[in-house]
């Protein structure tokens, strides 16, 4: 929260020092955008404006950051007014940002904002202008829709697998086997199995977390589901790979996801924001959401600990 008050607090000095610079314009504007989504938004040509820039727009504006410059009326000009277009890339696949402002010398002022090519639909855009007709301040905000997604609460760390797990049903824990919590030496033929352990239930710790669904964006995978079986949340996008759940009798089978449940879209490799949890990984041998930190502790349904793959989710929490 200190970072975002510094940042406020940065941009306020800016505008302010804009302003001054403009002050002798006969028309200018003060823009501000907003980067509120996890890509950073680049330049990708000259940035125009009729009459001049009181202070350039920067080349590239980071995830969760902002840019103040400013445009103005041509100096000894008559009747004129200021106007503006600078383009933003999102990403390689030819998606862009939009803005445009007017500040007429005879007429109303406008901003617009849209966002065009294959991942439009990824974000949200708005463009707002205020002030009189010669001295104006307009604002440009960029976000995206999954952060906006509906989500469900109530997902916890498992304190014995350390796998994230629906705590309103506590499901089945590989690190919690009765009989002294050891695990069992199995004996069977044919497949037979003679000494069955008997699994208890996660164990909830920590936080509380909530899982956006439904929602497509940038860096949010899909296909991760709750398993009817265990509770714990897996990745179901393989057709013929489902992971390992610790659900007997041997040979343990795969995660089976809930009938009618959510698909959940993990947001992965993202800046970290206030609110949120990072240094979560895929196990590729359980197939479930593990706590990184505290691996070392970890119970892997397929033996031993999990193996990570190098995503690093970052999850929301109450």
């Amino acid at each position: 929260m200190q970072d975002i008050a510094k940042e406020v607090k940065s941009t306020a000095e800016i505008i302010d020092t804009v302003s001054k610079i403009l002050a002798d314009a006969s028309r200018w504007a003060v823009i501000k955008v907003n980067n509120a989504t996890s890509r950073t938004l680049r330049r990708l040509r000259g940035a125009r404006a009729h009459g001049a820039f009181a202070k350039l727009p920067a080349d590239s504006i980071g995830p969760f950051q902002s840019d103040v410059f400013g445009s103005k009326s041509s100096e000894g000009g008559i009747v004129t007014g200021t106007t503006g277009l600078i383009v933003y890339g999102l990403d390689d696949e030819g998606t862009a940002l939009k803005i445009s402002w007017v500040v007429p010398f005879v007429g109303g002022n406008e901003a617009r904002a849209e966002v065009t090519g294959p991942n439009a639909g990824f974000s949200l855009c708005r463009g707002e202008i205020a002030g009189g007709n010669k001295k104006t301040t307009t604002r440009f905000a960029m976000g995206e829709n999954a952060a906006l997604s509906p989500r469900v609460s109530g997902w916890r760390t498992c304190g014995e697998c350390k796998a994230l797990f629906f705590a309103l049903d506590a499901g089945l824990c590989p690190g919690n086997v009765t009989r002294g919590r050891q695990r069992p030496i199995v004996i069977g033929e044919g497949g037979q199995l003679l000494n069955e352990p008997r699994y208890g239930a996660h164990q909830a710790a920590g936080l509380i977390f909530q899982l956006p669904f439904g929602v497509p964006g940038p860096n949010r995978e899909s296909g991760w589901r709750k398993c009817t079986r265990c509770k714990a949340i897996f990745f179901d996008g393989f057709a013929d790979k489902k992971g390992v759940c610790p659900k007997w009798p041997a040979p343990r089978p795969g995660h089976v996801a809930e009938a009618g449940g959510q698909d959940f879209f993990l947001p992965f490799d993202i800046p970290l924001m206030p609110g949120q949890q990072n240094d979560w990984r895929f196990c590729d041998r359980r197939f479930v959401l593990f706590y990184w930190p505290h691996n070392a502790d970890s119970d892997c349904a397929a033996g031993g600990k999990h193996h990570p793959r190098p995503f690093n989710y970052v999850l929301d929490h109450l």
